[in-house]
């Protein structure tokens, strides 16, 4: 394959407590991460090997805020793409959704976006994905993510990536590598996190 590498802003905005920072602390490259401690944001980046080249996510976390507008429109600058994330045990923080989209869209306009419900692993959800009807009919995919367990993170990157690239047939062929604040890789993990990467292939 040719040398190629393409760069993408990201920004990353939801509720506060919905789990924005643990999402970004599962895929974040090591020695990635840079905090704005005067803006409240941090700045991540995420590293994937896909079947274009190489694509950097430059991913923007508002780091606590819970409302977009208690930063300037600065944070929304040259931005690609957006993950708009909230709580699935929380029906306020998918309420406050409908807020986040309006304000990223009035600055953004009409960015490549993944819905994601944050929290699939903890019991007593009370948002359902057919509930979502709004963002369905714009088009704006959704998934299901467990920052826990890291369960589909890479499912949301590899749709912006073919959205920004518009190629519905975009693969990732290796996962970024991870560091995992206070755990420890092993042979387990890393087997899932190729069983996940060929489901995402195949889909």
């Amino acid at each position: 394959m040719a040398s190629w590498c393409t760069d993408f802003k990201i920004v990353l905005v939801g509720d506060a407590n919905v789990g924005k920072s643990t999402f970004i602390s599962r895929c974040q490259n090591e020695a990635t991460t840079a905090a704005d401690y005067t803006s409240g944001v941090q700045k991540h980046t995420v590293i994937f090997q896909s079947t274009l080249g190489t694509i950097r996510f430059h991913v923007w976390d508002i780091a606590g805020r819970d409302r977009a507008n208690a930063l300037s429109e600065g944070y929304y600058t040259a931005t690609h793409g957006v993950i708009l994330m909230f709580d699935v045990t929380s029906r306020a923080s998918y309420t406050n959704t409908l807020e986040w989209h309006r304000e990223v869209t009035g600055v953004c306009g009409d960015t490549p976006m993944v819905l994601c419900g944050n929290k699939s692993d903890i019991p007593g959800r009370c948002v359902e994905s057919k509930q979502h009807r709004f963002f369905h009919e714009r088009d704006i995919p959704y998934y299901e993510v467990s920052a826990k367990v890291d369960h589909k993170w890479d499912a949301v990157f590899l749709s912006l990536a073919r959205q920004l690239l518009e190629d519905p047939d975009l693969k990732f062929t290796a996962a970024p590598s991870l560091a995992l604040p206070g755990a420890l890789a092993n042979a387990e993990l890393m087997a899932q996190t190729r069983e996940d990467l060929k489901r995402l292939q195949v889909n």
